[in-house]
């Protein structure tokens, strides 16, 4: 038995299973977001990710503790040497001498355990992040492949989730460093000269509220630096994927050209990401220079007052060398932040969107297969182009059929529809007597065998 199939259009059928002029006409790329859906906010999917490996979260956190803890006693001890010295009772300074070594050497080893814990962190979520991305990909329906690049889903699948592990490695890890240190010695520091304290803590807010206002315009360049890059990424993928097609029309110099510009406006956001980053480095480093030297007059003009001792001064300053190097190096930590996070915000576009082909929530129980196949009236477009309208056919189990149609007519599609890679516009398909949407749709697939041409 042979069917006819009639074409209702003449757009030729692509390779993607979309009409080719229907997608030249639409273009090649649809940007995720078109589409309204609910998304979560990054933090929960970060923070998802972080507690399933709560116990190296936690060792990572009780280090820097314990790392600032042990750092934080140096400048004590040192502040008590030198009171001694001045004092004329040299006696117990060796003896200081040795705490300060003890506790930087354990402030070195805790340092080294919170990277360890850190980084360990940063690669495992990048693991399951990327696993976890694979595994939703497999389940996404056809069409999502025909709106997104396969160039831009292997940029989500590497560059991204490298930002991310980067994001947990140096970024949350140094952030977290950064802002126990504050504490810690903002509170120290208030028991020596509340003073000196104020005015340091006021220099110090300087680059960070100029941070505050880059937030969101740092944000939106790193999204867009990212965005860039899949392009990159997809003219590449799609060049070497159809380098026959490429080879036959001649096109080599057409397409250098095009890899150029858009390799060219990658390197133009980069540079401009990079002139905001690097700005932010003068403003931290005056900031810097301005407290060190007003306060090494105003500690030095409380010495001579007696407000505080020699020691207590060389303390305070120690504690502000200490605190000056985290606490400027948000600056660098921020880069990586804003990057993650755009990352982030990238893989998650994809795992919130929710197959548009799925199970149905109680299947029915399938039955012993006879093979009848039945199409009833079913209807499906391409793009709102139609290729099928209200197509009857049946396929008796044990039959063998041949389907004869010019290229488009939809020959192809029939067995999509039937494999459930698309659902009819209208219409239904009956497998032994059941519509395919009521069947598992893992069963239903194992049920049927495919040689594509």
């Amino acid at each position: 038995m042979a069917a006819r199939l009639m074409s209702t259009t003449e757009w030729p059928i692509s390779e993607s299973g979309q009409p080719a002029s229907a997608a030249s006409a639409e273009g090649l790329h649809v940007e995720l977001g078109d589409e309204p859906r609910r998304r979560r906010p990054v933090i929960r999917l970060l923070r998802a990710s972080l507690l399933r490996h709560w116990p190296l979260l936690t060792i990572g956190v009780v280090a820097i503790l314990l790392a600032n803890g042990l750092e934080l006693l140096a400048p004590f001890y040192i502040g008590q040497a030198v009171d001694a010295i001045t004092r004329a009772q040299e006696g117990g300074v060796p003896l200081l001498a040795l705490a300060v070594i003890v506790a930087a050497g354990a402030a070195a080893l805790s340092q080294f355990v919170r990277r360890i814990c850190f980084s360990g962190l940063g690669y495992r979520v990048e693991m399951e992040l990327r696993s976890q991305l694979f595994a939703h990909l497999l389940k996404l329906d056809q069409r999502f492949f025909q709106q997104i690049r396969t160039g831009d889903i292997m940029a989500r699948a590497t560059n991204d989730m490298t930002a991310v592990q980067a994001l947990i490695t140096i970024g949350i890890s140094n952030m977290g460093n950064a802002i126990v240190i504050f504490a810690a010695v903002v509170t120290l520091m208030l028991l020596i000269d509340w003073q000196l304290t104020v005015f340091s803590v006021c220099l110090f807010a300087v680059p960070h509220i100029v941070l505050i206002f880059l937030g969101p315009y740092t944000r939106s360049r790193s999204h867009r630096l990212q965005e860039q890059f899949a392009a990159l990424t997809a003219r590449a993928q799609e060049n070497l994927s159809g380098i026959r097609v490429v080879k036959a029309y001649a096109q080599e110099e057409s397409e250098k050209r095009a890899f150029r510009a858009v390799n060219q406006d990658y390197m133009d956001k980069s540079l401009g990401f990079a002139r905001i980053y690097n700005a932010l480095w003068p403003v931290f480093a005056i900031a810097d220079g301005a407290a060190s030297v007003v306060l090494l007059y105003l500690g030095g003009v409380h010495v001579v007052q007696g407000r505080i001792s020699l020691g207590q001064f060389v303390q305070f300053m120690t504690y502000l060398v200490i605190m000056s190097g985290p606490v400027l190096g948000i600056g660098w930590v921020v880069n990586y932040l804003f990057q993650g996070a755009a990352s982030l915000r990238r893989i998650e576009e994809i795992l919130d969107r929710p197959p548009a082909i799925q199970s149905p929530s109680a299947p029915r129980e399938p039955a012993p297969v006879r093979g009848e196949i039945r199409f009833e009236d079913v209807s499906f477009s391409y793009g709102g182009h139609p290729v099928l309208e209200r197509f009857s056919l049946l396929i008796p189990a044990g039959s063998t059929v041949g389907i004869v149609g010019s290229v488009g007519s939809g020959k192809t599609t029939l067995v999509r529809l039937l494999l459930r890679l698309h659902d009819p516009v209208d219409g239904r398909i009956l497998f032994d007597g059941v519509d395919v949407r009521d069947l598992p749709l893992e069963w239903l697939r194992t049920q049927i065998r495919c040689v594509l041409q």
